[in-house]
């Protein structure tokens, strides 16, 4: 076989387990995450929202819906990353004279991928302003930021 098939096959082994990894360690992040996101707000249920504010920052707004009070932290940003691309190429060439000979390799090109990163976590308070309820919505990338203030 050639040395050249098995390198490049090689590579590509190692290219999945990478990937794999890496797959693996996104989604226990996200479950920390969002887990780390849910148990800081339980510890701030019954306290007033400034306990919260001197945590994770201040809102982005109020709000005032009916007879509740809701506090607001909402951020959204989109980021751009260039991330690899790699091709596996193959073939076989001839020449005059009856040469013949086969090749195999890869090229990598980084091609840019677009993310939203968005969080929005919502409190409702009580007339003295102790924390009477809570949600969250968001993705990793935007709620990371209020995980590390939890942890």
């Amino acid at each position: 076989m050639n040395t050249l098939l098995v390198f490049g096959s090689l590579i590509m082994k190692i290219n999945c387990r990478v990937v794999s990894l890496l797959f693996l360690a996104f989604i226990l992040t996200s479950c920390s995450t969002f887990q780390d996101i849910s148990d800081g707000l339980d510890r701030f249920s019954g306290k007033h929202v400034d306990s919260l504010i001197d945590v994770i920052g201040y809102p982005t707004y109020q709000q005032k819906v009916g007879s509740h009070d809701l506090y607001i932290w909402d951020s959204s940003q989109v980021v751009t990353f260039s991330m690899p691309k790699t091709t596996y190429h193959s073939g076989s060439v001839s020449g005059y004279g009856g040469g013949y000979g086969t090749y195999g390799g890869t090229s990598t090109t980084y091609v840019p991928q677009t993310y939203n990163y968005n969080c929005k976590i919502t409190i409702e308070v009580d007339n003295q302003d102790s924390i009477i309820d809570w949600n969250f919505e968001g993705n990793i990338g935007g709620c990371e930021r209020y995980a590390k203030a939890f942890r």
